[in-house]
């Protein structure tokens, strides 16, 4: 679904914030945060919300440490997605 996923990865990871993206398969960005003097590397996952991909998007949730659901404000269909993945997260996230 075309909700801005890719769009807020790349505004968060390279600053960069233009264009149409449509993501075929899986990308990933990362990005080096620094948290109480610590400093962390996130290894990001872009994956497509489209059916037909969910079979290989579930191999991105296995020791994932966290999740960000999207959804489309003015596509309340989106938004009745997101508790289907939700209960996909959990069911795969070990």
């Amino acid at each position: 679904m075309s909700v801005g996923k890719t769009k807020f990865l790349l505004r968060y990871t390279r600053n960069v914030f233009k264009g149409i993206f449509i993501t075929f398969g899986m990308n990933n960005e990362t990005r080096m945060i620094e948290v109480n003097n610590n400093h962390y590397k996130l290894f990001i996952w872009d994956t497509p919300g489209a059916e037909r991909f969910r079979g290989i998007i579930k191999g991105c949730y296995k020791n994932a440490d966290g999740f960000l659901l999207f959804f489309d404000v003015f596509d309340r269909k989106t938004f009745e997605h997101v508790h289907s993945w939700m209960e996909e997260i959990n069911d795969y996230n070990d």
